[in-house]
């Protein structure tokens, strides 16, 4: 191993630390030695020989601690000066070839490394010296600088935000392209497409020889006679029928009950005042239009309701026990009496003939029936009797609803009281009549979907408008936030739509969503057909909103309106299910296209 103490620079490139090179020949030196020439012999102050000499230096050397000291073999001291010499001599290359590339384009180098030498970053990123309360003159230099690099972030934080904005918009029309591509794929012509020649009586009744064998099934063929039917009205000019009515007739003679339910959604909401021309969307936003929908909703919810509790009690007669009286209260009576447990706990104010009282109310109100429900308090306690005044009110009232005043009384009460008590029918009354803890969803007597749209259509109150996504902080549900919630908060996953298609299809098209609810009955294979005709018979109503462009997707979102505002792409739809068919079926195709006149 090679002692290394002290060794002088000799050469011209950069050393690692603590590390020197030896000259030739190599000479020693202590703190106060200097260097003598060669070819004069050394020695030391007290006369020594050399070889003395150096062990006392080596001594005295490795003596002191202040001096750094490695300790490398002659290898290693020649790999580490290779290394060196490597990187040194690289830089020569590289400044000619600098030299070359911008001295071609009127650059000074050297001019320009010396600028570059002089700038300093140092006060960059220095924080901000504390200052005193008295010195303004730095208070304000503090101030300015710290209002600049607000600027800055606030700009830099802006600028990613719009880029990362833009990013997605463009993701996402890519997407629905894609999807667009991808469905007019699917609903193209059959793997199996027969273009075989065959004799055919086409539904016009007219005798064709030749003609491509038909690919429409038995749905849609009795669909499309009842649509060339119609068209022949339009030509002649003589006064047209209801599609609406004739569609559900045809859906009717197809003995398929979810399809004869689908058209009895129609039927119910398009029962509304009619808008000859006019934005749809706009017109939905009225009051009057949107107290239509909402009652014809739930006139529909109590029909269905009270058709339920009819085939229930008449498939527990034994257990029922209605009798042979009709109306309301008894069928409603002997429903209770098969579907409340006898002493159920936690009930409250007593009974009326051997049934809970409240129970009674609820399922008359359910029904949609106030007088049933007026008839069943007037035959209570004393204590629930002073009810019957708020139903009377609710039945004089055009809208089934409470003045404000008598509203905001009962909505005390129910937090002050009726929300602590334990019969879940009494609060789900009273939440119901006054509108309030719209954030509960009532699961001991709302059991099923139709129950939980019921009760949010009741609680529904247009004035005062929150912001969109407030609702569940305060007192009032609206008709645009409930469209919103179910639309876009809950969704397809929350109904578990690839399963119960009907039962999404239903809450959206319920609460106004026309659109978004055909276009996703429109992806469901099965309810296909039906999505297209009970969209034309919308169309025919003005009750559609479409989009502006034709060559929009099928189905876009209007932001100028509040809540879940969608358009369907009316033309698009009918293109999608025609094409199919359009090939072989002529007559019937141009029939449908005929609607888009």
């Amino acid at each position: 191993m090679l002692s290394i103490a002290f060794l002088r620079r000799q050469s011209s490139f950069p050393l690692p630390p603590r590390v020197r090179v030896l000259s030739s020949p190599p000479v020693l030196a202590n703190h106060g030695a200097r260097a003598l020439p060669a070819s004069r012999p050394i020695m030391s102050a007290d006369g020594l020989e050399p070889p003395a000499a150096a062990e006392q230096l080596s001594a005295d050397v490795e003596g002191t601690g202040e001096l750094p000291r490695v300790e490398r073999t002659l290898r290693e001291v020649l790999d580490a000066s290779s290394e060196l010499w490597t990187r040194v001599a690289q830089i020569g290359p590289q400044n000619i070839q600098a030299h070359l590339l911008l001295g071609s384009k009127g650059v000074d180098l050297p001019k320009l490394s010396q600028k570059l030498d002089t700038l300093s970053t140092r006060k960059t990123f220095e924080p901000l010296e504390p200052v005193s309360d008295v010195d303004i003159q730095s208070f304000l230099k503090n101030e300015q600088e710290n209002a600049l690099l607000s600027i800055i972030e606030e700009t830099n934080k802006t600028c990613f935000e719009d880029v990362e904005k833009q990013q997605m918009e463009h993701m996402l029309h890519e997407w629905k392209q894609e999807q667009q591509r991808a469905l007019n794929t699917l609903l193209g012509a059959p793997e199996d497409f027969n273009i075989g020649l065959e004799h055919q009586t086409s539904v016009l009744g007219d005798s064709v020889g030749g003609v491509l064998k038909s690919l429409l099934d038995s749905q849609e063929m009795a669909y499309a006679k009842e649509i060339i039917t119609y068209n022949r009205f339009i030509i002649q000019g003589t006064v047209r029928p209801s599609l609406v009515q004739k569609l559900s007739e045809v859906a009717d003679s197809l003995n398929n009950k979810k399809v004869s339910e689908l058209w009895e959604m129609v039927r119910y909401m398009t029962q509304v005042p009619a808008q000859a021309s006019g934005d749809p969307l706009l017109f939905r936003r009225s009051k009057a239009l949107q107290t239509a929908l909402i009652s014809q909703a739930k006139k529909y919810l109590q029909d269905r309701y009270k058709s339920y509790m009819n085939n229930v009690v008449t498939s527990n007669l034994k257990e029922a026990q209605r009798g042979g009286v009709p109306g309301t209260y008894p069928l409603v009576r002997s429903f209770v009496n098969i579907r409340v447990p006898q002493g159920l706990a936690g009930l409250e104010d007593g009974t009326v003939d051997d049934q809970p009282v409240w129970a009674l109310i609820y399922y008359c109100l359910r029904c949609g029936d106030i007088k049933a429900a007026l008839q069943c308090v007037q035959r209570a306690s004393p204590q629930v009797k002073d009810f019957s005044t708020i139903l009377q009110d609710i039945e004089k009232s055009p809208d089934l609803k409470l003045n404000s005043q008598a509203e905001s009384f009962l909505q005390r009460q129910y937090r002050q009281q009726i929300k602590h008590m334990t019969d879940p029918y009494k609060r789900a009354v009273y939440s119901v009549i006054s509108a309030c803890d719209i954030d509960y969803d009532h699961p001991e007597v709302a059991k099923a979907a139709d129950d939980y749209l019921w009760f949010k259509l009741w609680q529904i109150r247009e004035e005062p408008l929150l912001p969109l996504g407030e609702h569940h902080s305060g007192e009032r549900l609206t008709y645009a936030h409930l469209q919103s919630l179910i639309l876009e908060e809950y969704g397809e996953s929350h109904y578990n739509a690839q399963e119960k298609p009907l039962v999404y299809y239903q809450v959206l098209f319920l609460t106004g969503q026309f659109e978004a609810a055909l276009e996703f009955l429109f992806r469901v294979d099965k309810f296909r057909v039906h999505a297209v005709h009970i969209a034309m018979a919308m169309h025919q109503q003005n009750l559609l909103a479409l989009p502006t462009s034709f060559d929009a997707s099928l189905l876009t979102e209007d932001s100028k309106y509040r809540g879940a505002a969608r358009r369907l792409n009316y033309a698009r739809l009918i293109i999608l299910y025609v094409r199919r068919f359009e090939t072989t079926d002529i007559k019937e195709a141009l029939n449908y296209y005929y609607f888009l006149r």
